[in-house]
């Protein structure tokens, strides 16, 4: 029985290589035909390739029969769902009545040996239009750091040259089923299959250098990478490219229900947010690369009663990074980027980051620094103040005259509202309380001279007196104020912390 089997597999094969289009000298490859093998229930599409594709695309598992031959074909079922037997997906099912189908794409781009760094943009985004979705910044990523490589190549010694060259190919061919002509994958699917490609790639790219426990220090290295150990702060490439986690609420949107959009419309949500924030912060497109994707969604209300949507929001400095090499800096400080990225912040902070466009008013309420490459956690978290509960800082002595009176007025209202007993324990106080009250209230009219001469230092040493005397909201208030023209922002947030502690529903508190 067995030899039976054998024989027919011989003859199917030859069937295959021999009589069908696919010569094994000259091709052409890309050419297809519909074909049965016994390990498979039906037939199914066969495309001619490349032996070198073949042997680097199955990992080494599948080859030409007769390695002398330069093409010969190679299922549907192999190639783009790694299975050798068994039943045929709709995707690769065919019969002969069928046409087989053609690509439109250049030959090049068929078989290729995944060396060739124009191929995602010439090829892969030639079929797959990705444009405002999380693969966007995938195609022109993979594009550069393919090109790094070429540039800087003899940095690396032999062998770990093999292992680099090995691995980027390795990323390359695992993307190429998705251009034959029988698959109609998505801008998602692409995404994940790159993702997924990317720790098998570089642990075992084939062909291997040496076995699996020669780079055990690099699987240990990866595993700590995903499971969310590394500090992107201390990431060898944190100076040109940083990755943020924005909580957004939903002031009004264009959808009833957030479950009714899919995927695909969520991240292009969050490509025209990031592209809006980037204009709002006057970065060119062509100096700065932002770019963004959605992060799976909470449909539970914030503490703002908004719901909310998070993203994962991608931001690169594009000449650092073709300009970079791929050796890890030391105490490099990209002063543009940081800047940039403070200027993101402050704008957070300062409640800025309000966006309106044809899906709705979005308002970012919260970004954190990502600490893995998926975003699953973030440290470093900083807070806008709530949606409409901006006031503006004041300007001028006038300014600042009108705000402080409106300060006061409100919480001496609320004060006298809400602690009924407040006035008593005033006619009662002792000698020592009256004149302890009495020093704080001087220190901190003189922390307001010390302000309106724009000395924000000085006013905040004196504010900080006052209060060690008298923990006054007004004086915390102020000290926030200071803070804040000295872009002190966590200070500000801590004394707006203290104001509304006691007194959590005066708006004011709100106002960085």
């Amino acid at each position: 029985m067995t030899s039976l089997k054998l024989i027919l597999f011989i003859l199917a094969y030859i069937v295959i290589n021999v009589k069908g289009i696919c010569d094994r000298q000259s091709g052409p490859v890309g050419s297809i035909e519909c074909s049965f093998n016994p390990d498979f229930d039906k037939k199914q599409w066969n495309t001619c390739l490349t032996n070198n594709y073949i042997q680097r695309q199955s990992q080494g598992r599948e080859k030409c029969a007769d390695q002398t031959d330069i093409y010969c074909t190679y299922a549907c079922m192999p190639e783009v769902y790694y299975v050798r037997d068994g039943n045929v997906v709709d995707t690769c099912a065919c019969n002969d009545s069928l046409v087989p189908p053609t690509s439109s794409l250049p030959t090049e781009c068929l078989s290729p040996d995944g060396s060739n760094c124009d191929w995602y943009k010439n090829c892969l985004e030639r079929k797959y239009s990705c444009q405002g979705s999380s693969t966007e910044h995938l195609f022109m990523y993979t594009t550069i750091f393919c090109n790094l490589y070429i540039k800087h190549k003899n940095v690396f010694t032999d062998r770990a040259l093999r292992w680099i060259n090995d691995g980027r190919k390795c990323l390359q061919v695992a993307l190429v089923p998705f251009i034959r002509p029988f698959v109609n994958g998505t801008c998602q699917e692409i995404h994940d299959a790159a993702f997924d490609a990317f720790k098998s790639c570089n642990i075992k790219p084939y062909p291997e250098e040496g076995s699996i426990s020669a780079y055990a220090w690099l699987q240990n290295a990866l595993d700590t990478f995903y499971e969310c150990q590394n500090d992107p702060q201390a990431n060898d490439f944190g100076h040109v490219y940083q990755e943020f986690k924005l909580t957004i609420d939903l002031i009004q949107t264009s959808w009833n229900n957030q479950i009714n959009l899919n995927k695909n419309q969520f991240d292009q949500i969050a490509v025209d947010i990031a592209h809006r924030i980037a204009k709002f912060l006057m970065a060119p497109s062509e100096r700065w690369g932002w770019y963004a994707y959605g992060i799976p969604l909470s449909i539970q209300r914030s503490i703002s009663t908004y719901k909310q949507m998070t993203i994962a929001l991608l931001v690169a400095d594009l000449p650092g990074i073709i300009n970079d090499t791929l050796i890890p800096p030391v105490n490099i400080t990209n002063i543009e980027f940081k800047e940039l990225i403070q200027k993101l912040k402050n704008a957070l902070v300062k409640g800025d980051l309000q966006i309106q466009n044809d899906n709705g008013i979005f308002y970012v309420s919260q970004m954190g620094h990502c600490i893995d490459m998926k975003c699953h956690a973030t440290i470093d978290d900083i807070m806008a103040p709530p949606y409409g509960s901006k006031i503006t800082v004041p300007k001028s002595n006038e300014e600042w005259a009108n705000f402080e009176q409106q300060v006061s007025s409100e919480f001496n209202t609320d004060w006298e509202d809400n602690n009924s007993d407040n006035n008593e324990l005033l006619r009662t106080q002792s000698y020592e309380d009256r004149k302890r009250i009495h020093t704080a209230e001087q220190h901190r009219l003189n922390g307001d001279t010390a302000f309106k001469l724009n000395n924000y230092q000085q006013s905040i040493d004196l504010y900080t007196k006052s209060i060690t005397l008298d923990k006054n909201p007004i004086t915390y208030m102020k000290r926030a104020i200071a803070f804040f023209k000295l872009d002190n922002f966590d200070s500000s947030i801590q004394d707006c912390s203290q104001v509304l502690s006691i007194n959590s529903k005066d708006i004011q508190g709100y106002f960085i």
